[in-house]
């Protein structure tokens, strides 16, 4: 055991290092959040959002995906190209800044929510110290040195839970969550700069990174078009419903988010620099990776899933309280939603790898554009045709994406698919089972969890051996083919 623990402390590039940062940051993300649920209730939270999705809004319409240019990409890139691509950066940051500044005003009256100024105001310099961090941390993500990028990024998330804490204790206002944001981002750029050893310096040769530009305009497009997608329903709640239901409805998103979706992209943040590799190295070998990621994506949201709608009125009650039982509602269209993103997010990552950033923009604004249509379908808004919509949706862009992979592999797919979902079905039949057989709210909630988690691994020991099993026919396959 100690063998392994010193092993994994030794490879910086080991997947541990990933799924341990997301798991302590948005951990920690999420109990901000939740804290501030609990002390301060629904219209904080909707206030809060307003000023989180402003902040989304700007960073959306001048994301160009240069980081994952810079992995996708075969070359490393120059010294010149790296301080360009800072410079680059910090421009965006600054143009970011002023706008929001700028506008401020009309964008908490967009969202009908004119306590939300100042909370605007003070997140508009965000974007300005998060686009001045060192240009090096992308070069350690393309050479999958986790270990340091999620230090660097543990770090930043703990400054920012404590500083939240205590300021919300101190003065019991939403602004405390921004302003401990704030502060967070200031450290962590002087962080990157000390620890990486790298001093910002202007450089305006922009031609020597239209390759880099090139290929993250797809990442542009699909960055505005998949915040659309992703906060348009939070726009129309509170414009509509006001910021109550703004705050209760992204508070039940948050709640399957921190479950269900965060997993699948803090497992992105790892599956993206892999897929990347194995494409410039055997392609074999990275439909076979896919193949068992997207199934164990699917057979945990299935299982979670399950679990979050049986225990859902324990949960909400026990984390957020009494002001917040109406969650209940909504609580199965969650979930439905969160796994769909989940398992999208898997497929967006490889499709990005083999790179093809295009085709994944494209069907985020399909998704758009169904979205749209059903709402103006069902002609009337509430919180379940806003879900209800986001659902098709996202199933439209799994089936897309799935069917596009399933097309281009080199290795058959669809039966292992397909029993990956027979297992799937008997996993989760399992679980709801042993939820309606067991009562009352405490005995269900532990005899369910502890089955949760026993079927979990037992999925994961299976997706192993046949992923061992699949690799070996892989490595005699193209053994025999070398050999020719």
């Amino acid at each position: 055991m100690m063998t392994k623990m010193k092993k994994v402390f030794h490879d910086p590039s080991n997947p541990v290092w990933v799924f341990l940062n997301q798991f302590f940051s948005r951990g920690a993300v999420a109990l901000k959040f939740l804290l501030i649920a609990r002390i301060l209730g629904p219209e904080s939270v909707g206030l809060i959002s307003v000023a989180l999705i402003c902040l989304a809004l700007m960073e959306a319409m001048t994301e160009l995906g240069m980081l994952q240019a810079i992995v996708q990409r075969k070359e490393n890139p120059t010294k010149q190209q790296l301080d360009t691509l800072w410079t680059f950066l910090f421009l965006r940051g600054v143009a970011i800044t002023v706008t929001m500044i700028c506008v401020a005003p009309l964008m908490a009256h967009v969202f009908n929510a004119s306590n939300a100024v100042l909370m605007i105001y003070l997140i508009a310099f965000v974007p300005l110290f998060r686009n001045s961090a060192s240009i090096g941390l992308y070069e350690q993500i393309r050479d999958r040195n986790f270990k340091l990028t999620s230090t660097i990024q543990a770090v930043t998330v703990s400054i920012d839970f404590i500083l939240c804490v205590i300021l919300i204790l101190y003065n019991n206002s939403p602004i405390s969550a921004i302003l401990s944001m704030l502060i967070a981002e200031i450290v962590r750029t002087i962080v990157t700069h000390i620890v990486l050893h790298t001093r910002p310096k202007f450089s305006f040769a922009f031609k020597s990174i239209k390759d880099i530009t090139s290929y993250g305009k797809w990442i542009w497009g699909h960055s505005i078009s998949s915040f659309v997608f992703t906060q348009m329903d939070k726009v129309i709640a509170s414009r509509f419903l006001g910021v109550t239901i703004l705050g209760l409805y992204q508070m039940g998103q948050k709640l399957t988010q921190m479950a269900i979706a965060d997993i699948s992209f803090a497992f992105g943040q790892y599956l993206f620099p892999t897929f990347s590799k194995m494409n410039r190295e055997s392609s074999r070998t990275l439909y076979l990776f896919y193949r068992v990621n997207f199934s164990l994506m699917i057979s945990f949201c299935a299982l979670t899933s399950i679990f979050m709608v049986s225990n859902s009125e324990f949960i909400i009650r026990f984390i957020l309280g009494n002001s917040w039982m109406s969650l209940i509602d909504i609580m199965g269209l969650l979930v439905i939603s969160a796994s769909l993103a989940a398992t999208v997010n898997i497929s967006v990552m490889f499709v990005r790898a083999i790179g093809n950033p295009k085709l994944v923009t494209i069907l985020t604004y399909v998704q758009v554009a169904v979205y749209v249509i059903v709402l103006l379908i069902i002609g009337h808004v509430t919180v379940n045709t806003l879900i209800l919509a986001s659902i098709i949706g996202l199933m439209i862009t799994n089936m897309s994406l799935l069917g596009y992979i399933v097309y281009r592999a080199d290795t058959p797919m669809v039966m292992d698919l397909v029993r990956s979902s027979l297992l799937t079905l008997l996993l989760s039949a399992s679980l709801w089972g042993t939820s309606i057989i067991f009562q009352g709210q405490w005995l269900h909630f532990i005899i369910t969890l502890g089955m949760y988690f026993l079927l979990i691994v037992t999925e994961y020991k299976i997706a192993l051996k046949r992923s061992h099993t699949s690799k070996q026919h892989i490595d005699i396959l193209e053994g025999a083919l070398e050999s020719n």
